[in-house]
Formats: C-alpha cells, structure tokens, sequence
C-alpha cells in the first residue's frame, strides 16, 4: 500500500468489481483505502454493493 500512497494522486478503491470510493491521497491513508475495500467504509456519492 506504501507504494500506491507514494505514486499516486488519487485513489479509486474497488469493492466486488464496482467503485465504491474515489479519495484523493493527501486526505486518507492506507487503513481508510483497506477499509473501502472490504465494506467497514462506504461513500455515500456510490452505490453499496450488495451479494
């Protein structure tokens, strides 16, 4: 994760296929990415991906 955080501007995290979090990098860090990713987070601008 260390080195997505130092390359990139913007991160667009995954959940089952489907954006579920668009967070630019200087405002989050590694365990919010983590927790996009596998659903404790959500962002209210994307849909919950329900299975």
């Amino acid at each position: 994760m260390r080195q997505v955080m130092d390359l990139c501007d913007r991160i667009i995290a995954l959940r089952r296929g489907r954006i579920c979090a668009s967070l630019r990098n200087e405002e989050t860090d590694g365990r919010d990415v983590v927790a996009y990713i596998n659903g404790a987070k959500t962002q209210s601008e994307y849909e919950p991906v329900f299975v």
